[in-house]
């Protein structure tokens, strides 16, 4: 206590009502996490349950990654199987693999004509050997075309939303298990700037670029 005289009693007081205001922050921190984990963990139980019981392929599993075939396979049963999305065939990789892009979308909101929905444009696996986020785009698709018209939250985003979905846009790299595709560029080192491409010409880098840059 002597080093403590020549502080100052109100400069110990400060200390010791942030000491306290800290402990009390990090007991509060402690009961916020456990709290919103536990509710996390019921979220996502309940969520997984209702979506275990949504329609798949025959064979078709979660637990494993796709090959390119069975991606085409997946996406031809979801067009024919749900109203809400559209498969479209936008080019073909250097090894003639198809582009399939999935256009996910509700019925017109009650907005003037010249209010048109936003558009959002999403692309994955243009890494061939990095797989997690096409795995994820399926499983997205699959998600939204399943629940539109029963799960609320679904069909308001696909109502005021249009989603273009390519969930491979290397699928030789994907199967080659190569960063690069089949002419060996990095797809994304090679996306056209002010109608210059960078590092490669446009042309080595077809044709997924190119169907890209029309789609």
């Amino acid at each position: 206590m002597h080093c403590l005289r020549g502080y100052g009693e109100s400069k110990v007081a400060a200390v010791l009502a942030s000491a306290v205001l800290l402990l009390y922050a990090c007991t509060h921190l402690q009961w916020c996490y456990h709290h919103w984990h536990y509710r996390l963990q019921q979220l996502l139980s309940s969520n997984l349950q209702s979506y275990t019981e949504v329609p798949l392929p025959h064979d078709w599993a979660w637990s494993k990654y796709h090959s390119h075939e069975e991606l085409v396979q997946l996406l031809t049963w979801i067009n024919d199987t749900f109203d809400a999305a559209h498969v479209h065939l936008i080019g073909a990789s250097v090894q003639n693999r198809q582009l399939l892009a999935v256009h996910l979308t509700g019925k017109q909101p009650s907005v003037p004509i010249w209010l048109n929905k936003p558009k959002v444009k999403v692309i994955g696996n243009i890494h061939g050997n990095e797989v997690a986020n096409r795995e994820v785009l399926l499983r997205l698709v699959h998600y939204l075309a399943a629940h539109y018209g029963s799960s609320p939250r679904v069909t308001q985003l696909l109502d005021n939303v249009e989603l273009h979905i390519l969930p491979s846009m290397n699928p030789d790299g994907y199967e080659n298990n190569s960063r690069h595709n089949a002419n060996d560029f990095d797809l994304n080192r090679n996306f056209p700037f002010d109608n210059q491409p960078y590092g490669a010409s446009l042309a080595s880098c077809t044709p997924s670029l190119s169907a890209m840059a029309t789609a």
